[in-house]
């Protein structure tokens, strides 16, 4: 793989690194619903980025597990962040 091609792949997972070490300590600052699924999300979104990173680098292979034609683990890194987001957010607004 050229420089180029990895240049990508270097600032998601710095950039993801930061925010999800950022995410784990707001997390043991917080007991809140709304807070304990976002933080949840961020993390979850990091491992599907170094997940997906591995893979492309050729350094894991994803288990087969098929949901409808779809990889099952690629399916939950996909949804399980916007679906954590959404409760946050629903969360919120009948709290307040």
């Amino acid at each position: 793989m050229t420089f180029s091609a990895l240049l990508p792949f270097a600032i998601k997972a710095a950039t993801g690194a930061l925010v999800t070490f950022l995410a784990i300590l707001a997390w043991s600052k917080t007991r809140e619903f709304s807070w304990t699924c976002i933080c949840a999300a961020v993390v979850i979104r990091f491992a599907g980025t170094l997940s997906q990173m591995l893979c492309v680098l050729g350094l894991i292979a994803l288990p087969e597990a098929k949901v409808f034609d779809l990889n099952a683990l690629d399916m939950f890194f996909t949804l399980a962040p916007s679906l954590l987001f959404g409760a946050a957010f629903i969360s919120v607004i009948f709290t307040s």
